[in-house]
């Protein structure tokens, strides 16, 4: 049903580029469904790029120890949301073929361009959390919302965040910076309720979100 709802909307969108948002919570299997999507479209004729958010952080002195909450932080400044709009959502729904991103550099700790080379039909993928903040979700022809229970993906947290530290040390990270900031997403954009279909990963099915 889901590559299905993709084939649709690919039609409707046949001769301009097509931006998909995938969004959800951390650990809820954004990147997994993602890469799902793309190989399901690689076959095709047309392009797909696959953008992940997290390639587009800022340094982390931008980011930590700022004086501000943990989780505040975490959602008002791990990105340039402002400066996003411009160094690449712009550049994503314009007539541009080739254009350079700012990409975060993690064995550096630092900013770096990178050229991007998207054809004027191209499928867009972007995956990331915080997706359909009021800045953003104007960009997308649609999003899937990927919603995963919060004891599954707090069972994933120990596996895929270990430079944070042993179990408690990656526990207490989330309890004071990641899920805080979660929650408020979740109370003030209500993702599940604006997204145009969830998928409900966990149980390998898609449903329609709750409009």
């Amino acid at each position: 049903m889901l590559n299905e709802w993709i084939q649709s909307l690919m039609k409707r969108h046949s001769h301009d580029r097509t931006i998909i948002g995938i969004d959800g919570l951390g650990g809820s299997g954004k990147t997994t469904l993602a890469q799902s999507i793309q190989r399901e479209l690689l076959d095709g004729s047309r392009q797909t790029v696959l953008i992940h958010l997290d390639d587009h952080i800022v340094p982390s002195s931008h980011r930590y120890h700022t004086g501000m909450p943990q989780w505040r932080e975490y959602y008002e400044l791990q990105w340039e949301v402002i400066g996003l709009k411009s160094t690449l959502f712009d550049f994503l729904t314009s007539p541009h073929l080739l254009f350079h991103v700012p990409f975060y550099d993690k064995h550096t700790d630092r900013i770096i361009q990178k050229q991007l080379d998207v054809q004027e039909d191209a499928v867009v993928l972007v995956e990331g959390v915080f997706l359909q903040r009021p800045e953003w979700i104007e960009y997308f022809d649609a999003v899937i919302f990927v919603d995963c229970p919060f004891h599954t993906r707090k069972g994933r947290v120990p596996s895929r965040d270990g430079y944070l530290g042993d179990e408690a040390a990656i526990l207490k990270a989330y309890e004071t910076r990641y899920w805080p900031a979660e929650d408020y997403y979740m109370d003030t954009i209500r993702p599940k309720e604006q997204a145009t279909i969830c998928y409900r990963q966990n149980e390998w099915r898609d449903y329609p979100c709750e409009n």
